[in-house]
């Protein structure tokens, strides 16, 4: 019910987790619908005329998927890091085309570096 009240308006939802077995950690990220990380990266591509070859998005959680919708950003690839959450690794393995690195953080997005020769 609140994801219908919040979508209804303004937001798009993500419920993501995380801390430990024993102290588990849940939030709410709560994202305006015109706004967003696919959105931003729109915008700055356009400012600095990047095309999507030169381009290398990362992500760890959900609220990174809208940067990994590869038809809506018009090519751009992503590396998904060693460390993501699962809703992250099962959207944007659906395009096919982003690489899923065994290692963490700057690690992963230098591997992925390397393999597409940047």
């Amino acid at each position: 019910e609140c994801k219908s009240r919040i979508d209804a308006h303004v937001f798009t939802c993500t419920h993501t987790g995380g801390g430990s077995k024993e102290k588990p950690q849940f939030w709410l990220v709560a994202t305006s619908k015109s706004g967003g990380k696919g959105q931003a990266l729109d915008y700055v591509r356009k400012r600095i005329s990047a095309d999507a070859d030169n381009v290398l998005v990362a992500g760890d959680s959900g609220n990174d998927s809208p940067m990994f919708d590869f038809a809506a950003r018009n090519g751009v690839r992503g590396v998904v890091v060693g460390n993501a959450k699962p809703e992250l690794f099962n959207y944007a393995k659906q395009f096919g085309v982003h690489i899923f690195a065994e290692q963490y953080c700057a690690q992963a997005i230098t591997y992925a570096l390397d393999k597409l020769r940047f």
